[in-house]
């Protein structure tokens, strides 16, 4: 791979920076991808927001339009223009603290009543509501021609819904803008025949609070620069939630600049483009008003509690460099460690190939210098490395113990992976079997709604009926006076005739005018009593018709009783669907609290494996120990080994081609000391004048011993 001109130290760097180039790009590439994976987790994120606010709307949606049509049947046993209707009407609005206006027009467009206080029970310029003709108001002409917001698969019918906006009527009643949308349907009398047009003016609250509630949840993940959109079927905005337009005011601003007049598609925003045409996700958009960068997800306002042809959409945008900041973070953090770890790998590598290099040349120097000090027995080294031998066999069999140990840990650290795993989807589990309950217990609170709404119409029912048969019984209380007094005169009238009758015939040719007189009041009372049998008719009429009415009522209650019947077997299997649900979510946490105690079994056993390394590990340091003193000892044996000095230099030769990719011989050609091609008894002419001079030396200065290097030197380690 490398050529041979090249110098060891070139080698060593090379290998070095390379071994940290390629594991520094393979960790940058995992890093990266598992950030992008997160990036596309919080696109979703994003996506599973707008179908939150989606939920929230529909189940909103779906009480207005239900209340709306029970507005009719609270004034329809009324005078429509009576107090007890207007009384009504004031009750409704302070009871659900929702609705601020009901309108109860007649088929011209005239108001008939409404209600003259606030949900506040502050009065009402009703003066103005009455000055003012609602024939051309859209709602008005929506209903008359029964141009219905309706989807009777859904149970929806027979409203007219118009979105949000500014009433002039309004803003002079209230003395304020208000920003309402209108429920609108038909009043009808007891033939089903219309009579009258209920509008009810909504707050727009029972759709802003929604966005209100998922911004301050936003807020706590710190993407604070959230801006929710309600989108009308046109694409104008009809909700433009954004505290940072507002100097970070959480409070919803009505801006008739903006409201019902701009729409971000026409402006160019990609995500309303999209939601535009009925798409739903999350992509990468530039606010239009901002100029910024903003991740955005969008879906359409739909289900099963909601009219799907409003067209509505929901549009969250957050800024990109808020949304990413974490990831951003993350990215310059592991990009200055990778450049810091490339260029500190780079310095030490040289440094490191640098000081290698030097001892290398050094100890080829001191070999080449030393190859005549060498005169040892080969018995003492047959003897050391015997021993050698043996501790280098035990030190084998720690090392085995160690790697089978090592293979033990290995195997825990994937069984605890595959448990956390499984912990993990047993977690999500768990997530989405308490979502469920959640929807089931929202479930089970409309229900209860229901049958609350079902014992109020029981209770005006009955009360009504009550005041039916109180008028009947005052009827006929009246005829039954008017009876007896009759019955008085008829009598009183009888005895008159008899007496006249008396006197006549007494009086006899003188009394045939008292004669005719007395027939003639004999007549009379023979009509009044005709007329008494006609009353006594007519009581028993009227007794048939209470008796009828009395009917109907228990006919009504029979049905309301029947119908919360109904309410509350729905929310008792909505109470018995939330009891299974949360049996499903202990039955996941127990499995795993399992599985979190065969994670500490896992442990403990790493730990017990962690236990047996560390022992080997002080086995392989005694052996090492052992290993060191025989290396000494081998030392001492290789001062007393002698070895062909022509050998030694042939050695060290190859040794520097190695380090400095030429040999000593092509640098001192001229000085060295064993020339390559020197004749044999040369040579041993010169070794022995070289060892009679080192015996003479050792008579009187012994050689120091960091001239010759051991077996442990730290630089054959380098090497």
């Amino acid at each position: 791979m490398f050529k041979n001109s090249y110098g060891l130290k070139a080698k060593i760097a090379f290998i070095c920076i390379s071994i940290a180039v390629i594991s520094s790009i393979f960790s940058l590439f995992l890093i990266f991808t598992g950030l992008n994976d997160q990036e596309e987790i919080i696109q979703e994120e994003l996506m599973l927001i707008s179908q939150s606010i989606n939920n929230a709307i529909q189940d909103q949606f779906v009480e207005r339009y239900l209340d709306s049509t029970g507005i009719s049947g609270r004034v329809n046993n009324y005078k429509l223009n009576s107090t007890e209707a207007i009384s009504q009407l004031n009750n409704f609005v302070d009871n659900y603290q929702i609705y601020e206006l009901v309108l109860i027009c007649d088929l011209n467009g005239n108001l008939i009543s409404s209600n003259n206080k606030d949900r506040y029970g502050k009065s009402i310029n009703t003066d103005a509501l009455h000055r003012y003709n609602y024939r051309g108001e859209s709602w008005f002409n929506a209903v008359m021609q029964k141009k219905w917001t309706e989807d009777k698969s859904k149970g929806l019918a027979g409203v007219y819904f118009e979105d949000p906006n500014f009433h002039p009527y309004v803003e002079e009643a209230f003395r304020e803008k208000k920003f309402f949308n209108v429920f609108a349907t038909y009043v009808y009398n007891a033939n089903n025949q219309p009579i009258a047009i209920a509008a009810n003016f909504v707050n727009f609250s029972w759709v802003e609070f929604a966005m209100l509630r998922i911004y301050n949840e936003l807020e706590k993940t710190n993407w604070k620069s959230a801006q929710i959109n309600l989108i009308d079927k046109s694409g104008k905005l009809i909700v433009d939630y954004s505290p940072v337009l507002n100097n970070w005011s959480k409070e919803i601003v009505h801006d008739e600049k903006v409201l019902k007049k701009l729409s971000l598609a026409e402006r160019g925003n990609v995500a309303a483009i999209a939601a535009q045409k009925g798409e739903e996700g999350s992509l990468e958009t530039v606010n239009v008003r901002r100029n910024v960068k903003q991740l955005a997800g969008f879906a359409q306002v739909a289900g099963k509690k909601f009219v799907n042809d409003i067209g509505w959409k929901i549009l969250i945008q957050i800024d990109k460099s808020e949304i990413f900041a974490n990831i951003n973070h993350v990215k310059i953090l592991f990009m200055t460690l990778f450049a810091l770890i490339v260029s500190t790998t780079i310095i030490v590598s040289l440094l490191f190939s640098t000081r290698l290099t030097k001892k290398l040349l050094d100890l080829t120097q001191l070999l080449s210098n030393s190859n005549n000090v060498l005169n040892r027995t080969a018995q003492e080294m047959a003897s050391s490395s015997e021993q050698l031998s043996t501790s280098a066999n035990e030190q084998a069999a720690s090392l085995q113990e160690t790697v089978s140990s090592l293979n033990e840990i290995n195997s825990m650290v994937t069984k605890t992976s595959d448990m956390a795993n499984i912990s993990k989807s047993k977690s999500e589990i768990s997530k989405g079997t308490v979502n469920s309950g959640k929807i089931a217990i929202d479930k089970m609170l409309n229900a209860i709604q229901n049958i609350k709404v079902s014992n109020d119409a029981v209770l005006n029912t009955v009360n009504q009926g009550n005041r039916k048969i109180a008028d009947i019984v005052k009827v006929i209380s009246e005829i039954e006076n008017k009876t007896k007094v009759i019955n008085e005169i008829v009598f009183q009238t009888k005895l008159l005739s008899f007496n006249a009758s008396v006197e006549a015939a007494r009086a006899g040719e003188h009394g045939k005018g008292f004669s005719v007189v007395a027939q003639e009041v004999g007549n009379l009372a023979q009509m009044s009593g005709n007329s008494a049998r006609e009353i006594s008719q007519m009581l028993d009429s009227s007794i048939s018709k209470v008796k009828a009415i009395s009917d109907e009522i228990e006919t009504e209650i029979e049905k309301i009783i029947h119908e919360c019947k109904l309410r509350v077997d729905e929310g008792e299997n909505v109470s018995r669907e939330c009891a299974d649900k949360f049996e499903k979510i202990l039955t996941t946490t127990e499995e795993i609290n399992s599985l979190i105690n065969d994670i500490a079994s896992s442990a403990k056993e790493q730990a017990k494996g962690l236990t047996e390394i560390n022992k080997s590990m002080h086995e392989i340091d005694g052996i090492t120990h052992q290993n060191a003193m025989a290396a000494q000892e081998t030392s001492k044996a290789s001062l007393a080994l002698i070895k062909q000095g022509q050998e030694i230099h042939d050695i060290s030769n190859d040794l520097h081609e190695i380090i400095q990719g030429y040999t000593i011989d092509k640098a001192n050609s001229n000085n060295s000391k064993y020339p390559p091609n020197s004749g044999g008894d040369s040579y041993r002419q010169n070794e022995n004048k070289t060892e009679h001079h080192e015996r003479k030396q050792k008579k009187h200065t012994p050689i120091p011993e960091d001239k010759v290097p051991s077996a442990n030197d730290p630089r054959f380690e380098d090497l």
